[in-house]
């Protein structure tokens, strides 16, 4: 079995070969003909659609403001529920969760590394 180090370096290796390749698709989009002109015009409909979303949203301000109020609830709970859910685990506990259609549900668990300072 490969070690972590040796995942991980493999993990930055196609990461920069991605970037790289990104890199080459993004200098052939630039060289290629009319596609400046279409991204201006993209972004002359872009500007006008947030004009309209931003109207919209500041004659829905209330609406907004419960959604967005709503969206850190939801967030809290979910961290809750995820704090609850792993300390079960951790006591050996089985942890099932069912929905009003009679869907069961289990935690699932991921590790994601961060980089230092």
């Amino acid at each position: 079995m490969k070690s972590a180090q040796e995942i991980f370096n493999r993990i930055q290796d196609i990461k920069r070969e991605q970037r790289d390749l990104k890199g080459s698709y993004k200098d052939a989009l630039e060289n290629a003909t009319g596609y400046r002109e279409i991204v201006h015009e993209y972004n002359k409909i872009r500007d006008k659609k947030v004009s309209i979303e931003q109207k919209i949203k500041r004659e829905s301000a209330a609406e907004f403001a419960k959604l967005e109020s709503m969206k850190n609830n939801l967030k809290s709970d979910q961290e809750m529920l995820s704090d609850i859910a792993l300390t079960h685990m951790m006591k050996g506990e089985q942890v099932e969760i069912t929905d009003e259609h009679s869907n069961q549900y289990e935690p699932v668990f991921s590790v994601k590394f961060k980089k230092k300072g």
